[in-house]
C-alpha cells in the first residue's frame, strides 16, 4: 500500500448516532459551554453531569454563566483525543439552558474552581450530534 492510500485509510470522520453521543457524554464530564451575549461568543470550560437526558452544570449565582445562560440557547461540546494515534471524538449538544431554582445543587457535578457554587444550570437538548475520527 502506498503512502497516499495509507493516509486515506486513516483520519476518516464518522458521524455518530445520538445514543452513541450520550454514551460518550456520560463519562466525559468536562466540556466547553458556549453562548452569545451582545453579539459576542463566549466559551468556558465546565464540568457537567448527564441526568435524565439533560446536562447539568453547577455555577455561582454571580457568574457570567448564571447571568447570561438562564433561558438562553447554548451549546456544550465534549471531546476526547488521542494525538498519538490521530483519533478521537467530539459531541455537540445544543439546547436551552435554565437555572433550576427548585432543586439544590448539592448532588450535582462538583465544580473544580474554589468558591461557593450552588446554582444548577440545566441544559435541555434540542440536538445532540457527534463525530469520531478513526
Amino acid at each position: 500500500m502506498d503512502a497516499e492510500s495509507t493516509a486515506a485509510s486513516k483520519g476518516a470522520l464518522v458521524d455518530l448516532d445520538e445514543a452513541t453521543c450520550w454514551s460518550l457524554l456520560g463519562p466525559a464530564g468536562i466540556g466547553r459551554l458556549s453562548w452569545t451575549s451582545g453579539g459576542k461568543p463566549f466559551v468556558v470550560p465546565v464540568n457537567y453531569r448527564v441526568s435524565d437526558g439533560r446536562l447539568e452544570v453547577v455555577t455561582a449565582a454571580y457568574s457570567a454563566i448564571a447571568r447570561e445562560c438562564d433561558d438562553a440557547f447554548v451549546a456544550l461540546e465534549a471531546d476526547s483525543t488521542d494525538a498519538e494515534h490521530h483519533a478521537g471524538w467530539s459531541v455537540l449538544v445544543q439546547g436551552t439552558a435554565a437555572i433550576d431554582f427548585q432543586h439544590p445543587s448539592s448532588d450535582g457535578p462538583r465544580p473544580w474552581p474554589a468558591g461557593v457554587r450552588r446554582q444548577l444550570l440545566v441544559i435541555t437538548p434540542a440536538s445532540v450530534t457527534g463525530r469520531r475520527l478513526t
